[in-house]
């Protein structure tokens, strides 16, 4: 019986984390009239990825589907997924998340109940027990939490579903077309997503289809914060720049600055001398994001001048 639902992982040196991804997938709740297929799409992993597959397939009733490729970036690995999905909906879930129980229940409820052609769901961090430091809200949004609510009201940033968690009508794909090849490491659902409001299409939210996102205590280095707040604020940056245009970006550019020194600074150095860890490594989060935002428009400004 061809599925209703398939459902995208793209995976790249994760063995231990997919596994608990697929082990979340195929214990699904679903109602009886439909039913789903995994698509994994291997964007060059070196590990025992393939081992780990093959293994897992054998024993599933749940049909899985693995394509092993050359690593040409994430946009590039989605779009061999959409290749080999034969299901009318795609999901979408990333291999360092576990899906609760009725994920995958409660998007098709919304799709159906909505009426929608594209559902995004909640996504909710898992920490590490042995976290030092106690992560705070900023920095939990930093690293990807979403209540899946009020998506579209802030104007300074992009609201939208991910590719974390989402459910897609295939028709959307047929409209619009796939993801851009040009974003390697990010950025590929925030652009999909905004080429799909605009074509018209609904897109609605739902908490109650939730994934975790497993957060492993390296992710909580500086360094690691660091990379994520780049591509965050870069990529925030280059959309704004995109579909607002350089005077805006430039004004919403200056925003921030006097934001950062008037708010973000003054609260840093109030939690340091507190020494509340917490909030100190939320402000650095938000500063690293502010520094790659501006940093990116300064370039753009200047690319511009030198022409």
């Amino acid at each position: 019986m061809k599925p209703l639902i398939s459902v995208n992982i793209c995976t790249y040196n994760r063995k231990k984390l997919l596994k608990k991804t697929i082990d979340s997938l195929l214990n699904q709740n679903i109602d009886e009239h439909f039913s789903y297929e995994i698509i994994i799409i291997d964007d060059g992993s070196t590990d025992d990825t393939k081992i780990l597959i093959n293994d897992i397939t054998t024993a599933s009733k749940i049909k899985i589907k693995y394509f092993y490729k050359e690593k040409h970036g994430i946009a590039d690995a989605r779009n061999r997924g959409l290749n080999e999905s034969s299901g009318e909906w795609i999901a979408f879930i990333d291999d360092d998340e576990i899906a609760d129980s009725n994920w995958l229940n409660e998007l098709m409820k919304t799709a159906i109940s909505e009426s929608a052609d594209c559902v995004g769901g909640a996504i909710q961090l898992l920490i590490p027990e042995s976290s030092v430091v106690e992560v705070k809200s900023a920095t939990r949004k930093h690293l990807g939490e979403s209540l899946a609510s009020n998506p579209f009201k802030n104007i300074f940033n992009y609201k939208g579903p991910g590719t974390g968690n989402v459910l897609v009508h295939k028709s959307v794909f047929d409209k619009i077309g796939s993801f851009n090849s040009a974003f390697y490491d990010a950025g590929e659902d925030q652009d999909f997503f905004i080429r799909a409001r605009s074509a018209g299409f609904f897109i609605a939210f739902t908490s109650d289809a939730i994934v975790y996102h497993v957060i492993t205590e390296d992710r909580l280095s500086d360094d690691s914060l660091k990379l994520t707040a780049k591509k965050n604020g870069t990529s925030l940056a280059y959309f704004d720049w995109r579909d607002r245009g350089a005077l805006k970006t430039t004004l919403i550019s200056l925003i921030r600055i006097a934001h950062s020194i008037f708010f973000i600074f003054s609260r840093y150095l109030w939690f340091f001398l507190k020494r509340d860890k917490g909030h100190i490594l939320s402000s650095k989060c938000s500063i690293w994001t502010m520094k790659a935002y501006i940093c990116y428009v300064f370039d753009r400004l200047t690319l511009n001048k030198n022409k």
